[in-house]
């Protein structure tokens, strides 16, 4: 379960260790935070304090997260604000389910229950519910990633977002 992106108040990354501390006893489950930001100190000092440095991989600044996000069975979008964030549209063009905060554009980006799943910003216990709904079910991770990827090419790969313009 990954988290990808700047270590900043508004992506939420201490509600993501949260997640993380209300899931450590689900044991199979892997927990993955790359980034860097004002907030890192701070994420790195409460994994430490819940004593998940065994569960949680941050590695800071990855250069390209395209081969970690591939590994994923699920990315998580905690954020209280926010605007259009790429990652969504990344994990789904790799067919993966994205479980984020309804904020900024991210519910048109996501239908909820069809090609993701929508939580209120701050609802940790809504995120860990859908993500345990998600890591239950391969078929339903599989149904919801199929869904996000065909998705984003519709509306938001190139041949579709060049037929959009006329030259």
């Amino acid at each position: 379960v990954s988290f990808f992106g700047r270590l900043s108040i508004e992506k939420a990354p201490a509600a993501f260790v949260e997640i993380a501390r209300l899931l450590r006893s689900n044991e199979e489950i892997r927990f993955l935070m790359t980034g860097e930001g004002q907030e890192r100190a701070s994420v790195l000092a409460l994994i430490k304090r819940y004593r998940l440095q065994e569960r949680v991989y941050a590695p800071g600044f990855v250069d390209n997260v395209h081969s970690l996000m591939a590994l994923s069975e699920a990315v998580v979008v905690p954020s209280v604000l926010d605007g259009m964030p790429l990652v969504v549209f990344e994990a789904q063009g790799l067919r993966k389910p994205v479980v984020a905060s309804a904020v900024g554009s991210i519910p048109d980006m996501i239908d909820d229950g069809k090609t993701g799943f929508l939580c209120q910003p701050g609802d940790v216990r809504g995120f860990v519910k859908r993500i345990l709904e998600l890591w239950r079910s391969p078929e339903l991770r599989r149904a919801i990633g199929d869904a996000a990827g065909v998705w984003v090419r519709a509306n938001h790969g190139e041949e579709s977002m060049t037929g959009k313009f006329d030259y």
